[in-house]
């Protein structure tokens, strides 16, 4: 896919990687208010991210949970969940977190459950013979009043099977979806369920292929998704390699009936359309599902939405993928189709991943799997894309393996506030001021409203001493990850050395304060605005040390004289900051301790 590998496009943050994401339709009226959680994987740079309802970055997770393709563990299920810790903090939202090795298909890691301030507040593992967690589910079980939390975990086995059927002497070998209830408490476990107890060979929608060892087990179900039910205790899953549903009886684990494959349970009676023209046949069916949730039960008619993915790398039964409504009768055993969600004019295939989420306001969110986008649409019947994004790399296709969105979610990270300020000039003159640009933000924070700018003058009063006297230069509302504003010195307001800012709540109240930075100014302004300067080469040139050794071709590796400018006042403006905050400090020492310069 074209576009930017990855790009650090903020001045206050230059060390934060994010994945270019491209938006491509966005309906600021009708989208539904709310935060955007993904983690896309395969690309140079993943992680997790929080995007608000627009697009504009909230929170990059790279510089703790990133990791290139094969490099490291990586980010997979990624949202808010209802974590009840033991500090009681009613006011506490918490994020829960995959975070995982990818192993053809399959994962190898652990979970994590973060606090508002991005922070690892605990860490689950599977509670068996391996403890290693797969990628497909992580979900937080609320057990009633006085009840323990629990958790739903996913795990695949390689195990020994009988597979002389396929070819295979001796011992073959399957990878057995497992998944289990844990208590958060202590990791007792509530229920456990295995594909090998329940599901026959002959139930896979998929052919067979290797076996033969156990680093190489045929995938014969690839359980992806997990709900336990309200009331009933009973879970339902969805199962890729299956091409099917599954309601499992959550006292015994037997299959209580099958929504599509093989052997479904059901059969289609009626068809829709999607208010976009799109006629159902009855005899079309999804295929290798993902995300498949249980919306509501009234009075054994169920609400169910699976993402149909339509294909797999290998069969391509339908050439794109879809969200799906279905009406599914339990006593009458019947399935319709109440809507689809997909835009007819630009059809998306997503082989791997892919979710499905009625958002509060009733509009519909899909994530488009391994082809790294997004869609929000409008309530049915109406059905239309109100925003769209894809996450751009121009080294490989990302894919997020679910896109999430809601409003429940706050962060207030332990970090400060970031901050720098530039200008290309030092000193004003009669014709013309000194303008500086202060560049201000705050990784995760959801509660910043404006912010406060103050300027500082430096007075040396000994040799080893000096003092900062602040000016307030005025306060600006918040736009967008990073926000920009443009000083203008006056007479009575000369440039400022040094800067600082707090950011402010909507009600005034200062939630953090910056740290002092120096205002870089650099010693040459060439291809420079009032803002900043434009990005410099990324690589130097082999040239020669003298023109002698230019011309005998004898080179050596130098800087450029822009690199030595560029460096030498970085390093100038970092050094004065940094010995006027030693300064300080050290006087504050000397105070508390009586003593006096």
């Amino acid at each position: 896919m074209d576009g930017p590998t990855v790009t650090h496009p903020f001045k206050s943050r230059p060390d934060i990687a994010v994945p270019h994401l491209n938006v491509t339709i966005l309906d600021r009226s009708t989208v539904s208010p709310g935060y955007i959680f993904i983690s896309p994987f395969k690309n140079h740079i993943s992680g997790p991210f929080i995007y608000d309802q627009f697009g504009e970055l909230i929170w990059s997770g790279s510089e703790t949970f990133s990791a290139s393709t094969g490099s490291g563990p990586q980010a997979y299920v990624f949202e808010p969940c209802p974590y009840s810790s033991q500090a009681g903090d009613q006011d506490e939202t918490y994020l829960c977190m995959l975070h995982t090795f990818n192993q053809g298909g399959s994962g190898r890691g652990q979970a994590l459950i973060l606090d508002s301030a991005y922070k690892n507040v605990k860490g689950i593992q599977y509670n068996g013979t391996s403890s290693a967690l797969d990628l497909h589910e992580f979900k937080l079980v609320e057990n009633g009043s006085g009840e323990s939390q629990s958790a739903l975990l996913t795990q695949y086995r390689p195990i020994p099977a009988e597979l002389s059927a396929y070819g295979v002497p001796g011992i073959g070998w399957l990878h057995d979806s497992v998944f289990q209830e844990q208590r958060l408490s202590d990791g007792a476990i509530i229920f456990e369920w295995k594909a090998s107890d329940h599901i026959n060979l002959n139930e896979t929608a998929v052919a067979f292929y290797d076996g033969r060892q156990p680093d190489s087990p045929w995938d014969y179900f690839h359980i992806n998704s997990v709900q336990k039910l309200d009331g009933s205790g009973d879970y339902l899953i969805s199962a890729r390699h299956a091409s099917a549903i599954y309601l499992i009886d959550g006292k015994n684990g037997s299959v209580v009936w099958r929504l599509g494959g093989r052997r479904s349970d059901f059969r289609m009676i009626s068809a829709t359309t999607n208010g976009q023209g799109e006629g159902e046949e009855i005899s079309d069916w999804f295929y290798f599902p993902h995300h498949a949730t249980l919306l509501r039960n009234e009075s054994g008619i169920l609400t169910i939405s699976p993402f149909d993915n339509g294909q797999t790398p290998k069969r391509k039964p339908r050439s794109y993928s879809r969200g799906l409504l279905l009406s599914v009768n339990e006593a009458a055993r019947t399935v319709s189709i109440l809507e689809t969600y997909r835009t007819a004019s630009q059809p998306r295939a997503a082989e791997l991943g892919g979710s499905m989420q009625i958002l509060e306001n009733g509009n519909v969110l899909i994530g488009w799997g391994n082809t790294g986008c997004m869609t929000e649409y409008t309530a049915a019947p109406e059905s239309r894309p109100v925003f769209e994004a894809c996450v751009v790399d121009k080294k490989a296709t990302p894919a997020l393996y679910r896109a999430t969105k809601t409003k429940a979610w706050i962060g207030r990270p332990k970090t400060r506030p970031a901050v720098a300020a530039f200008s290309r000039r030092k000193e004003m003159t009669e014709e013309q001021s000194v303008k500086t640009a202060i560049h201000m933000s705050w990784n995760g924070a959801t509660e910043v409203a404006s912010w406060r700018i103050y300027g500082g003058s430096i007075t040396i009063t000994t040799p080893n001493d000096a003092e900062v006297s602040w000016t307030e230069l005025g306060t600006f509302p918040r736009s967008g990850f990073e926000t920009s504003a443009l000083i203008e010195s006056t007479s009575s307001l000369p440039p400022p050395l040094v800067v600082k800012v707090e950011a402010l709540a909507a009600d005034g109240n200062v939630l953090g304060e910056s740290d002092m930075s120096a205002t870089f100014v650099p010693n040459s302004a060439a291809g420079c605005n009032e803002m900043w300067c434009r990005p410099l080469p990324q690589r130097m040139k082999e040239v020669s040390l003298s023109s002698d050794s230019a011309s005998s071709g004898n080179g050596s590796h130098r800087r450029e004289a822009w690199q030595d400018t560029f460096m030498s006042w970085q390093v100038l403006g970092f050094a004065l900051c940094a010995l006027i905050m030693g300064v300080l400090a050290k006087r504050r020492i000397w105070r508390r301790n009586g003593l006096s310069w």
